[in-house]
């Protein structure tokens, strides 16, 4: 039987100059959590301001019980430094399904450019199910032949196979990659799906990625994959730069 929980994160967010001139617009986060983490972890978080005037939270989110997770929302809550509420934002993570022991980036849009540096702090609020260990997803699909590539314009990309082991089709495969920086933060998080999109039992299919945000590309560290299908998932495999 499935149960439903509901965790919060408080984040302080506070803007430090010094750290503006190599990371423009850089927001510095500290955490204080309860006992109830012990299910899970929020980790490796950066947010930023795009030329756009848009605030990105971007970071993974960890299972560290023995039961998978799923039906994850993440609601992030903005606050000016006086205390008041400017808005509310939801996003689900990348990975719908986290299994024990596993990861799954997110990515969080505070969407009014007007009041974006006037944010100072946030609180995450996490609700999320577990199942027991038979709605764990099968780890069927395999990442292979990966290989990258800063090119001249400045796009990162990503490219490499799938390979179905399962003993059914594995439908609608997706990959998504998580890029970070030499700190191990979170700086940039890009999908695509196969091609083709449907593998049949011990085949292959080629994906390719890019990372397009230019002035991410050039901090690019290392870089993680997780490939999942509507049957399957795939572990995650990092691979430095």
């Amino acid at each position: 039987m499935s149960k439903k929980y509901f965790f919060t994160f408080i984040i302080t967010a506070l803007v430090f100059s010094a750290l503006s001139i190599l990371i423009p617009k850089c927001i510095v986060e500290s955490y204080s959590t309860s006992v109830t983490q012990s299910f899970f972890s929020v980790n490796n978080t950066s947010q930023y301001i795009d030329e756009f005037g848009y605030l990105y939270v971007l970071g993974e989110i960890s299972n560290h019980s023995e039961e998978s997770l799923y039906n994850i929302t993440l609601k992030a809550t903005f606050f000016d430094s006086d205390g008041r509420m400017l808005g509310e934002y939801y996003r689900h993570p990348e990975i719908s399904v986290i299994n024990p022991n596993e990861l799954s980036p997110f990515e969080i849009i505070y969407l009014d450019p007007s009041t974006s540096e006037k944010v100072k702090n946030f609180t995450i609020v996490t609700k999320f199910q577990t199942g027991n260990k038979q709605d764990t997803k099968p780890e069927s699909l395999f990442i292979e032949s990966v290989n990258s590539r800063l090119d001249l314009t400045g796009f990162y990309y990503i490219n490499g196979k799938i390979k179905n082991e399962g003993l059914q089709n594995a439908n609608n495969v997706t990959v998504v990659a998580t890029v970070y920086d030499k700190k191990g933060n979170v700086i940039g998080i890009t999908k695509s799906v196969t091609e083709p999109f449907v593998i049949p039992p011990e085949q292959t299919a080629a994906f390719g990625l890019a990372v397009t945000s230019k002035s991410n590309t050039f901090k690019i560290s290392d870089f993680s994959l997780k490939a999942y299908s509507n049957e399957y998932l795939s572990h995650t495999v990092t691979t430095k730069k």
